[in-house]
């Protein structure tokens, strides 16, 4: 069994056309996790949400189901890698809402640090400065909890 060598990583959600930058960092900062193994999370907003991830020569695919504001919440994205290094790809709601997105290779990632990512660069590893500073909302993180209890 091969490793996939693709988007795998913490990447952080810099824009997405559907929300201002604001609403991303809204519980804290917004990111899109990728395993190797298939697995994954992502957060923005009031959102927090498990990924079953698949791999593709183009980047990803997946399924996630999570809360929203209390709400339980599921859909599908994708997701493709860019020539910058960046992706870009979208994510739907079941419910009918969709926005496309752009994320970053986190520069705490850890394929970032061991050098492991598909077109990484140094600028990767400069520090964190957040798309936009927000103060954090106790009911995010025990939504959070409830999805993800580690």
């Amino acid at each position: 069994m091969s490793v996939p060598t693709g988007p795998i990583g913490r990447w952080r959600i810099v824009e997405a056309a559907a929300w201002p930058c604001e609403h991303l960092d809204l519980c804290g900062p917004a990111f899109l996790r990728i395993d190797a193994d298939g697995n994954g999370e992502m957060a923005f907003g009031a959102l927090t949400a498990v990924l079953d991830v698949g791999f593709n020569p183009s980047g990803i695919e997946f399924d996630w189901n999570g809360s929203d504001e209390g709400d339980q919440v599921h859909g599908t994205g994708w997701a493709g890698l860019l020539d910058d290094g960046r992706l870009h790809g979208e994510i739907t709601f079941d419910n009918g809402d969709e926005t496309t997105f752009v994320v970053e290779l986190s520069p705490f990632s850890a394929a970032c640090q061991s050098g492991h990512s598909s077109r990484a660069s140094l600028r990767w590893r400069t520090p964190y400065l957040p798309c936009c500073p927000s103060p954090c909302r106790q009911s995010c993180h025990q939504g959070a909890k409830a999805i993800n209890p580690l």
